[in-house]
């Protein structure tokens, strides 16, 4: 099976798991609302805190106030990302293992988690925003440096949020654990990822094509009210299905066993060592 197409089966196969649990699509949609709950709180205490009505916002300055609030903001929001993609990761595990998962159930097993959801997502965020101060003020090899230590990371954490569902371990023993898996099971065999990759780009073609073609028609704002809910479906999906193939893929690396669902995507040639 050549690499596209074991792509795309990886993709089908996420796919037909998630469609067995349709309801689950709602985790993304819940995590984006909270998210600009999160950010309205903070955002309105900043205005609260920085906006002079004598000046307006000709002259906005944050304060180092107004700048730690929207540092918690940045925290906040990492975090309720993280709970909701755990949330994600327990309904599909339950899935792939031959329950019956539900809303509920799934984010029950997220918040029996949060002791460890909080701490790996402040890591995360803070790695993160270390290294865009750092590629803020590096040149444009320093830049690419930190560009590709980003990409690293992202790379060799694939796997975090199912160790934190499963293992319940600490920042540090996760992104470990979550490294080890990568490095010893698939290497640099990202497969499945491309496949939902490709999925995303080709759902998102007629949305941008449909969202132009009414602005076009009738006003770019109309276009843009359109496109916004076209894209958060996509995006939702997208989240959804690559949740579905993290678990897949722990379950595989962890127990050996081709889970329910993936009897047909070719789970060891996939993954097999580099």
């Amino acid at each position: 099976m050549g690499r596209l197409q074991r792509s795309w089966e990886l993709a089908k196969a996420s796919w037909r798991t998630l469609t067995a649990d349709r309801e689950l699509l709602a985790l993304p949609i819940f995590s984006f609302i909270v998210s600009l709950l999160v950010l309205a709180v903070f955002g309105g205490l900043v205005f609260i805190v920085d906006y002079e009505s004598s000046t307006g916002f000709d002259n906005f300055e944050l304060s180092p106030a107004g700048t730690l609030l929207l540092i918690l903001a940045g925290m906040g929001m990492a975090i309720v990302a993280t709970y909701f993609q755990a949330a994600m990761v327990g309904g599909a595990r339950e899935r792939i293992t031959g329950g019956d998962p539900t809303i509920g159930s799934a984010l029950t097993t997220a918040s029996s988690r949060l002791g460890v959801i909080v701490p790996w997502a402040l890591f995360s965020w803070t790695v993160g925003a270390i290294l865009r101060v750092i590629e803020e003020n590096a040149g444009a090899v320093g830049r690419f440096v930190v560009g590709l230590i980003g990409m690293a990371f992202r790379v060799v954490t694939f796997l975090a949020v199912p160790v934190l569902v499963v293992e319940q371990l600490g920042p540090i023993n996760t992104l470990k654990r979550s490294a080890t898996l990568f490095k010893s099971t698939w290497g640099e065999n990202l497969a499945g990822q491309a496949g939902i990759g490709l999925v995303s780009v080709v759902a998102m073609i007629p949305v941008i094509i449909v969202a132009a073609l009414i602005g076009a028609v009738t006003s770019p704002v109309l276009g843009i009210i359109v496109a916004v809910p076209l894209i958060a479906v996509v995006a939702a999906v997208t989240t959804s299905l690559t949740a579905v193939y993290q678990t897949a893929l722990y379950h595989y690396v962890t127990t050996n066993e081709i889970p329910q669902g993936f009897e047909d995507a070719d789970l060891p040639t996939a993954f097999q060592p580099k």
